[in-house]
């Protein structure tokens, strides 16, 4: 967000989340913002979010008038190279009001009281060289070169070197064009005609197709179409939704939620990266496989099921950002320790739900079929390659044996290697989703005779094949080898494990291990250890054991909104 190019002196910016304006005749007096900037601050590079939201902004350019607002100090803004940027706080709700206190000087052209560049849509506040105001929306990717939606007042409601109060609220905002309804008002008098506005929440694909072949690039498609392939693409995937909500945060056994300053060591709550729900459509036709990530509702695209348990749509999910290591009998997330192995996908299990409390907002799993395939659908999209050892990095996969959690802190969430040919990988803040040491997979059992995997979106069971496993028509290679082609099955569309499997480091690059003489049905793990070298990688595979434990078989820990 920036507050920028407006000739003019702020002292209050706040926002609201309302269904109806209620109007008051200072900012102080509004409910429930979610952000709030007095600028009245005198001095400092900082201005306070006074909402306890915690959206600072960090001035940049403008200039203190120390007694010079409506009441005390106030910002003066030259240019477009004054302004103040924050957290954004408007984008994807349909319902909202932004209030200022704005003193514009004279001059011409479009000068901005408020702009947000979001994942989607940029959003403009505007006052115009006819002193009305404009309220603008722009799809970032499909609106280029085109007319903004936006909903202008009538001329003239703005007086220029005096203070104006400017209220500006939506209503019932959609994805369709002109929906949801604009109001301004000025110093509390109707500014015109409340017209319409759209495109508060409108949708982006990104999108990437791969044929079968030894060639492990996918070619973007969709709304991404034009952006760098490989790593060159990820910084503009930081601004594309879901990939801008992945955010590192803390997650408190009953939990409560902290955003803000990270604590790596646990202490308030266990290290967790949300991912927030999303759509996806995967089709498959002609040796061409295409994946489809949707920002929300869109025709022909699904909920992924990592967001939805037991019928109940979740708003998001959070998995560890580091392997999981039981403590007091509990399964968390921290830095600093080594990741607890040699246990059996029961006990991890087990030490998941230890970490439950009774009318908790999250209730606590060990890392699901349905959270990793999430991932690997947001890698394969984003990186546009089925090489994640060579977008990324190898990962602790050449032998050795196991690293302490935290080798990637200092990335701070940015996908990359710590630092060597074989430190620990990141990506967007999950550390070692590959190497290290394996991860217990829940809710996935093989059916052995058929070597079809049965999947259940709660109360896992190991083996289990009846009951909430249903089969998803996905049959699994007969041997081991490298990942050659991916199981498509309407069923499961979603799941990503391999049909066949081959023995060349191409296609996808990473190794499915298999064992199918033992009788009894399999249990699943993922993404190797530190004994794999080549096989490692987010699209590892290894279903060759009904239970027991091994010192490089590990967990992380999942948390899933109780609501």
């Amino acid at each position: 967000m920036r507050i920028k190019k407006l000739y003019c002196v702020v002292l209050v910016f706040a926002f609201m989340i309302c269904g109806t304006l209620a109007y008051s005749t200072s900012v102080s007096a509004a409910t429930n913002p979610i952000a709030e900037w007095k600028m009245d601050e005198e001095s400092g590079a900082i201005v306070p979010d006074s909402s306890g939201q915690v959206k600072n902004g960090t001035v940049i350019g403008a200039t203190w008038v120390v007694d010079g607002g409506i009441i005390g100090n106030a910002l003066n803004f030259v240019g477009s190279t004054s302004y103040v940027t924050a957290p954004p706080s408007v984008d994807r709700l349909a319902n909202w009001s932004i209030e200022a206190w704005v003193k514009p000087v004279d001059g011409s052209g479009d000068y901005y009281i408020y702009f947000e560049r979001n994942p989607v849509v940029n959003f403009y506040v505007s006052i115009t060289e006819n002193n009305s105001i404009k309220v603008e929306t722009r799809n970032r990717f499909r609106d280029e070169g085109s007319e903004s939606d936006g909903y202008t007042t009538v001329d003239g409601v703005i007086t220029r070197n005096a203070w104006n109060y400017v209220v500006v609220t939506l209503e019932g905002g959609t994805d369709a064009l002109d929906s949801g309804t604009v109001t301004c008002y000025v110093n509390g008098e109707i500014a015109g005609t409340p017209g319409a506005l759209g495109r508060s929440k409108a949708e982006i694909i990104a999108g990437a197709e791969w044929t079968v072949g030894q060639s492990t690039v996918l070619t973007r498609i969709n709304d991404t179409a034009e952006i760098a392939a490989g790593a060159g693409g990820v910084e503009d995937f930081n601004n594309i939704y879901p990939w801008s909500e992945m955010k590192l945060c803390n997650v408190a056994n009953d939990g409560t939620i902290s955003e803000g300053v990270l604590d790596r060591s646990g202490d308030s709550g266990q290290v967790m990266v949300k991912i927030p729900k999303c759509y996806y459509k995967h089709t498959y036709g002609d040796y061409k496989h295409t994946f489809e990530i949707a920002s929300g509702p869109v025709d022909g695209f699904k909920l992924h099921p990592a967001f939805v348990r037991d019928g109940k749509e979740k708003p998001c999910v959070f998995v560890g950002a580091y392997e999981g290591y039981v403590e007091d009998g509990k399964l968390g997330s921290k830095t600093g320790v080594n990741p607890t192995t040699s246990k059996t996908i029961e006990e991890f299990r087990n030490c998941a739900h230890a970490r439950n409390v009774t009318e908790g907002d999250v209730y606590w799993e060990q890392i699901d079929v349905q959270t990793y395939s999430a991932i690997q659908l947001l890698y394969l999209v984003e990186y546009a390659n089925t090489n994640c050892q060579a977008m990324i990095g190898k990962g602790v996969s050449n032998g050795g044996s196991c690293v302490a959690t935290g080798g990637c802190d200092d990335l701070n969430g940015v996908s990359n290697i710590a630092s060597e040919f074989n430190d620990p990988v990141n990506y967007r803040g999950i550390e070692n989703i590959w190497g290290n040491v394996y991860s217990w997979i829940d809710g996935v059992n093989i059916k052995n005779d058929e070597r079809q995997p049965y999947i259940a979106d709660h109360d896992y069971v190991s083996q289990e094949v009846t009951g909430d496993y249903i089969a998803t028509e996905v049959i699994l290679p007969e041997e081991n080898g490298y990942f050659k082609e991916i199981a498509y099955s309407e069923t499961a569309d979603w799941l990503i494990m391999p049909s066949s499997v081959g023995s060349e480091l191409s296609y996808i690059p990473d190794y499915f291990n298999c064992y199918w003489p033992n009788e009894n049905n399999k249990l699943v793990l993922a993404g190797g250890s530190w004994l794999e070298n080549d096989h490692a990688g987010l699209f590892h595979w290894c279903v060759n054991t009904s239970g027991g434990s091994r010192d490089n078989f590990g967990s992380r820990a999942l948390a899933i909104p109780s609501n």
